[in-house]
């Protein structure tokens, strides 16, 4: 009986501590955003916005995200009103405007999200810019050094086009592959500087069989660059097709949420299908020119 008395204390003092955090869970939730916490994410959104004017950046995408942030104030104005079951004029427009709609989900915390993006996307533009900048000064101090700097630069004027055009992703993968470069050209250099200073007495005394094994070497090496540029093509055509799946899909989804279900603003549905679209069509751009050069790689 003690033994069973003990164990039953142990198994309630258990089952009150779990009541009392799962209590504690439950108080400590997030609360709503109240309207004044959104008004004031829109005021600093418009901030950030001018400023990022001010210095020259491209806010395309923030404006419109701007724009859907403000029309979710206005859905959660107007969902407010019905919850309060007020009357009058008012209420009638807030009925009108929210007609069809899911308005019961509509809250504050709608316009916080297109308000945290915002931030996220100056942060993500500020960050490029920065990027940017360095890839410029390091092709700038490789290129006094002496090393080829000709793809780099390629590659550099490519992101910057993608940063000018808002597609950041895009932007970040060029500046990737333009580090890759120089440090590839970089380790080139210094291994030929190696060889000579080391090998000079080799080359002198060598120098015929030493010509004819570079050459062979040169020859060998040709075919197994162009058999790893075939793969990375096919490879590359892999990935695309699976994007453009991918993208075909997000495109339908979009379509559905807008139309069927009518979770999302018409101007973040605009904004999706025109990103989305733009994509596809860079896809279907892309593919047949890989397809080509994998039938013909080019020297």
């Amino acid at each position: 009986m003690m033994r069973f008395r003990k164990r039953f204390g142990v198994v309630a003092l258990c089952l009150l501590s779990l009541i009392l955090l799962f209590g504690s869970i439950v108080v400590c939730a997030e609360e709503d955003a109240t309207r004044e916490e959104a008004l004031l994410a829109i005021e600093q959104a418009e901030q950030d916005m001018q400023i990022m004017i001010d210095e020259g950046f491209s806010v395309v995408y923030i404006n419109d995200t701007l724009t859907a942030a403000r029309k979710a104030l206005d859905r959660a104005d107007f969902a407010e009103v019905l919850r309060n079951n007020a009357t009058g004029e008012l209420a009638e427009n807030a009925t009108k405007a929210l007609e069809g709609l899911n308005w019961q989900g509509f809250t504050y915390n709608g316009v916080i999200v297109y308000t945290d993006e915002i931030a996220s996307r100056k942060n993500w533009a500020y960050s490029l810019s920065d990027m940017i900048r360095a890839l410029e000064l390091k092709i700038q101090n490789y290129a006094e050094q002496g090393l080829n700097v000709s793809e780099a630069m390629v590659l550099f004027d490519k992101s910057v086009i993608e940063f000018k055009e808002e597609r950041y992703e895009d932007a970040e993968n060029f500046l990737s592959d333009a580090h890759s470069n120089l440090e590839a050209e970089k380790a080139e250099q210094s291994g030929f500087a190696i060889i000579v200073e080391v090998g000079r007495g080799f080359i002198e005394k060598y120098w015929v069989g030493l010509i004819i094994s570079l050459v062979v070497a040169g020859i060998a090496g040709y075919f197994v660059w162009r058999g790893i540029k075939i793969k990375r093509i096919r490879k590359k055509l892999e990935e695309l097709k699976v994007e453009k799946g991918v993208l075909v899909d997000l495109m339908k989804k979009a379509q559905v949420d807008r139309f069927e279900k009518s979770n999302i603003p018409r101007s973040i549905y605009d904004i999706r299908m025109e990103k989305y679209k733009d994509r596809l069509t860079e896809i279907e751009e892309t593919m047949p020119v890989l397809e080509t050069a994998q039938k013909k790689p080019r020297a």
